[in-house]
């Protein structure tokens, strides 16, 4: 991913049934890189489970600004 200013890289994942450790570093990475360009990540449709994944291992805020939720 190269990130460019303003780029806005939208994620559907609503078909999403489960997430491993890669799959969660992968999309920190990806926000790193966005952001560090002056973009952003943006996730719909995961729900419950990225919701619940992310606040167990402390990412909670990261995933609520995503998903553009109030963290």
């Amino acid at each position: 991913v190269k990130g460019e200013a303003g780029q806005v890289l939208a994620l559907d994942a609503s078909a999403l049934e489960s997430i491993t450790t890669p799959g969660v570093q992968l999309l920190v990475s990806v926000h790193k890189t966005l952001s560090d360009a002056g973009g952003q990540l943006r996730i719909t449709g995961g729900g419950e489970l990225l919701q619940a994944v992310f606040a167990q291992i402390g990412l909670g805020p990261l995933y609520a600004m995503w998903a553009g939720e109030n963290a």
